[in-house]
């Protein structure tokens, strides 16, 4: 027999809470909830309050330099003054246009602690497996932000889902060429290295205007690789990958700290949207790097974590299956399952059908 607390006693208890205990609750559900402000603010101006603000600051930047005087001189000498006109100059407005996408929020994040201000479409993933950056493509006028992102967050290794021409410009694919943001950083590709699995290495040099002399210059590593968004992603190709990725970063931990213990490095990871192939890749490397240190991994926390980090990844299944697909490759491929396994196969035939069932949907329109 169940025992119920009376009707009148349950409503006065809920209907004389306090004020503090109201707001106590309110507050955690707002830090509970992803806001996408920084988003929304750094998108095209909408409304009337934004065009007023985007006028308001050309008007405020506009200044006269110079007045010019159309004259006409005479033969005589004599000069006669047509018309009197002010040059004026106009600065640049804030760019408001940021996001490469409308439609792909990104949850609010301060990037950069000593000046909150600054914005990019990134998100951070840390964990004890792996610290990374998932950002967009940079625009035209975001190459900028990116390379500023890349160094406050010492990068050093660069996974780029998409073939370099479509990278998003902050790096030049030709060896001796440079890109540089005007007084604030220049990206020089060094070497260019074509390797297995159709993925293309990019040695570059990232240096700094405004770092002491001594650490202006950081090297860079951008490993490319032209990654399908919804078709069947090579397991293969995303190991290597992962392989070239974990090689680099131990690479810079020996050349810093001398050994390979404790070695703390941010890897840059993006695509064009910077959400399906991006966190794919990201949380597969994360349980790849799980079954290496502890023998097991795990699927669902892994995505809710992410899901928590960055706005629209874990939207699709063939994403989720992708990652698996990849993660029981890798598991063979270290031997820590056996590959003539009847379970082991059958799981990569289900896998491999779940994928392609996703890839057909999505061609017919019929996707989930």
């Amino acid at each position: 027999m169940l025992e119920a607390e009376p009707i009148d006693e349950f409503v006065h208890e809920q209907t004389t809470r306090s004020k503090e205990t109201y707001q106590q609750d309110l507050d955690e559900l707002n830090m509970a909830d992803k806001r996408i402000q920084r988003f929304v603010r750094n998108g095209e101006p909408r409304g009337q309050r934004e065009r007023a603000r985007l006028i308001a600051y050309i008007k405020a930047r506009t200044t006269a330099v110079r007045r010019v005087t159309l004259s006409i001189v005479h033969r005589d000498g004599r000069m006669h003054t047509l018309a009197t006109k002010k040059l004026r100059k106009i600065s640049c407005p804030p760019t408001f246009k940021k996001n490469r996408f409308t439609n792909v929020a990104c949850f609010d994040e301060i990037l950069d602690r000593d000046n909150e201000d600054f914005y990019c479409h990134a998100n951070t993933f840390s964990t004890p497996y792996g610290n990374f950056v998932i950002s967009q493509a940079p625009k035209e006028n975001t190459c900028g932000d990116h390379l500023h992102l890349m160094w406050i967050y010492n990068v050093r290794t660069v996974v780029c889902m998409v073939p370099a021409e479509e990278a998003g410009g902050y790096f030049v694919p030709k060896e001796g060429e440079s890109f540089t943001v005007f007084q604030k950083y220049t990206m020089k590709t060094n070497t260019i290295f074509d390797e297995k699995q159709g993925l293309t290495v990019y040695q570059c040099e990232l240096k700094s205007y405004k770092a002491p002399k001594a650490q202006s210059r950081r090297t860079i590593y951008i490993i490319c690789s032209d990654t399908p968004v919804a078709a069947l992603r090579s397991p293969r190709q995303q190991t290597v990958l992962m392989e070239y990725m974990w090689a680099f970063e131990d690479t810079e931990a020996i050349e810093r700290n001398g050994t390979t213990s404790d070695a703390l490095t941010t890897v840059l990871v993006h695509g064009v949207a910077g959400t399906r192939r991006c966190a794919s890749f990201v949380v597969a490397a994360v349980m790849c790097r799980q079954i290496l240190e502890t023998g097991q991994f795990s699927a669902l926390e892994t995505w809710i974590e992410m899901r928590l980090r960055r706005a629209h990844t874990c939207t699709r299944k063939h994403d989720f299956y992708s990652s698996l697909y990849t993660v029981f490759a890798f598991a063979a491929q270290c031997c820590t399952v056996s590959e003539s396994e009847a379970t082991f196969v059958k799981s990569m035939e289900i896998l491999k059908v779940l994928i392609e069932k996703c890839h057909n949907r999505k061609e017919d329109g019929t996707e989930d």
